[in-house]
């Protein structure tokens, strides 16, 4: 029965969603927003799931951005209403996911880029491109996915869409405290999980194996081989997915380390020059002030493996490259190798400004539980890893490090 079956679970909010709860909201629409701008997670979700149905163009506005940002994006946003007139009176979850399955929506949804610094840039795409990015079919219909993303984001997004479509149950996991996420992946035998590293990050635990997880998506930032590694250990039955993805573009490379090639159906949509990710604008959404341009600069650095230039790795973001005292310098590459400290739990890697070099680089590190770190030994350690210039001037041993909303590290 759907008064039993659970469509979405929050606790922070102490929220348990029903399919007969869905189903009974969806029968009731006569209209739809154009703007979802919501704190709960499932208002969210619902009204995506109206403008799917009514063909709407909706825009898709963070409620964790600071006002000044949202005001920002929404005074340049022109937006059309359609007119679609429909109403549905569905009885059953199967009968439902029977109809959306085959359902094509004209409808369109405006998301925002998540970069770690400056504002976001707009993103419209159509809902017929996010679903080219759905699996379906029964080895699906059974999967429990544990939500790490803000659905405001195109990964949170993706995540929602992937397990609506097969009819799973989600679990929100983030902006939850560590202890609470890794209590709800053993309650509620979660097995699909899709995060960022620095989410991985917090939540290693040697002493911790979840045996029912059974595939770990990784994206939205470079992953190490040494929380891979670690990964491995607590999810032991669980595929590794290595994913490259953007706002712009969705999905476009996966692998099962940090190695990517192109593959064959977006080779025409994607070229590297000048070791950065270039994406063909007819392989992307509308973004504003971009139509002009062929190619979209993703701003992601990459390096080669060897001279046949057939597989790469993400190094880095252009914006995390920057000059000190005459030298470039990738922050990513120095958090990289602050991380492999032992008794590292996660660090940040960022610049100040400097009238002398340009700028000092500074890192703050959040040492794991019960454990103990000075400044003398991370300098010591990373003069083996790093030249001396890329050792960080300022180091400080914090207990919480802040990510943005999309789960990755800001460098604000």
């Amino acid at each position: 029965m759907e008064n039993d079956i659970l469509f979405f679970i929050d606790i922070k909010n102490n929220i348990y969603i029903t399919w007969q709860k869905l189903l009974n909201d969806i029968n009731s629409t006569n209209s739809v927003q154009n703007y979802i701008h919501y704190n709960s997670f499932y208002d969210i979700f619902l009204q995506v799931i109206k403008s799917y149905l009514f063909n709407n163009n909706v825009i898709l506005i963070n409620s964790e951005l600071k006002e000044f940002e949202n005001k920002s994006i929404i005074d340049k946003i022109k937006i059309s209403s359609t007119k679609t007139k429909l109403s549905f009176n569905f009885s059953s979850k199967d009968e439902f996911l029977h109809y959306i399955s085959n359902y094509k929506s004209k409808g369109s949804i405006t998301l925002l880029t998540s970069g770690s610094t400056g504002l976001p840039k707009i993103v419209t795409h159509y809902f017929d491109s996010l679903n080219r990015f759905v699996k379906t079919g029964k080895k699906y219909t059974h999967d429990i996915w544990g939500l790490a993303y803000h659905p405001a984001h195109i990964a949170g997004l993706q995540v929602f869409l992937q397990a609506f479509f097969n009819g799973n149950l989600i679990v929100r996991l983030f902006g939850l405290e560590i202890s609470q996420i890794k209590e709800l992946i053993l309650k509620y035998n979660i097995n699909r999980i899709s995060a960022t590293p620095t989410f991985y990050r917090l939540l290693v635990d040697k002493n911790l194996y979840f045996e029912n997880v059974k595939s770990i998506t990784s994206g939205g930032e470079k992953i190490d081989n040494e929380l891979k590694d670690s990964l491995k250990n607590i999810f032991k039955n669980a595929k590794f997915i290595n994913v490259y993805a953007s706002t712009e573009a969705g999905s476009l490379f996966a692998s099962d380390d940090e190695w990517f090639y192109i593959p064959e159906h977006v080779k025409d949509y994607v070229k590297i020059v000048n070791n950065q990710i270039f994406i063909h604008k007819t392989y992307i959404g509308f973004i504003e002030n971009n139509s002009d341009n062929e190619w979209y600069s993703t701003g992601d650095v990459i390096e080669w493996e060897n001279s046949e230039k057939k597989r790469f790795k993400i190094v880095g973001r252009i914006n995390d490259i920057i000059k000190v005292g005459g030298y470039k310098v990738n922050l990513q590459e120095i958090e990289e190798a602050i991380n492999q400290i032992k008794t590292v739990k996660i660090c940040k890697v960022y610049n100040k400004k400097n009238s002398v070099l340009g700028n000092i680089i500074c890192s703050d590190i959040v040492v794991k539980e019960n454990c103990l770190l000075n400044e003398k030994e991370v300098r010591n350690f990373l003069r083996d890893k790093l030249q001396e210039y890329k050792i960080p001037r300022l180091i400080r041993f914090v207990e919480n490090i802040e990510t943005t909303y999309t789960g990755k590290l800001t460098r604000k």
